[in-house]
């Protein structure tokens, strides 16, 4: 799963251990949007949670078929928050109009959507996210080799 970052005028890449990266600049037009939502398929596949951190500083307008497409693909994958910085109104709206067909897929509420000033402030509320979500987790069952330590 190793790519070149850029499409077209786009950026998006995986950072493990769960969070996709996107800065989107000027007008995503069709093939850009599609080639960015299945690499986003790709990096959420099979993963027990996802964040996305979005830079839409730059963003003009997105393809109508582009952003439903983006609705499925965040429908199929574990997300858990959508945090972008940097984004003007038109931004919040491409990014609001997207969890609302979100909402419509999946018939269920949307985990968050946030926006910050910068970056440093969106990456700190994805690590907080990310430790409240390993707390509530259920602690693995012990393994029949560690129960039987002490016995």
């Amino acid at each position: 799963m190793s790519y070149n970052p850029e499409i077209g005028r786009q950026i998006t890449y995986f950072e493990e251990p769960d969070t996709i990266f996107m800065e989107l600049d000027g007008q995503v037009t069709r093939e850009e949007g599609r080639e960015i939502n299945r690499r986003h398929a790709e990096f959420g596949y099979g993963r027990e949670h996802v964040f996305f951190l979005l830079n839409l500083a730059k963003l003009d307008k997105i393809d109508p078929e582009v952003r439903r497409e983006a609705a499925q693909v965040l429908s199929h994958v574990n997300l858990r928050g959508m945090v972008g910085y940097q984004c003007p109104l038109k931004g919040r709206v491409m990014a609001k109009l997207i969890f609302t067909a979100l909402s419509l897929f999946t018939q269920t509420e949307c985990p968050p959507l946030l926006f910050f000033d910068g970056e440093e402030e969106a990456r700190a509320w994805i690590r907080k996210r990310r430790r409240e979500l390993t707390a509530l987790r259920p602690a693995a069952p012990a393994r029949e080799s560690e129960s039987l330590v002490g016995a």
